[in-house]
């Protein structure tokens, strides 16, 4: 039987620590899955940007940005 799956693995916990905040691990995650089930064409940028408190929003940029490009690599 032939398979049709492509695994991703990524250490989505590490990324988000790298970044400053092991709480940024599920936009990590997000950006990842956009590449994933093939959603880039929506600017998920846009609705991080429309829904993520100031504070935190910088991060939640470079966590989404740091998943999806962990995601491409692979």
């Amino acid at each position: 039987m032939q398979s049709h799956f492509k695994c991703y693995t990524l250490n989505a916990a590490q990324i988000a620590l790298d970044l400053g905040s092991a709480k940024c691990m599920n936009i990590v995650l997000f950006g990842a899955l956009t590449h994933v089930l093939k959603l880039e064409q929506i600017d998920w940028e846009d609705v991080i940007r429309d829904t993520v408190p100031p504070k935190f929003l910088e991060l939640n940029l470079q966590a989404y940005r740091a998943g999806l490009e962990a995601a491409r690599k692979q």
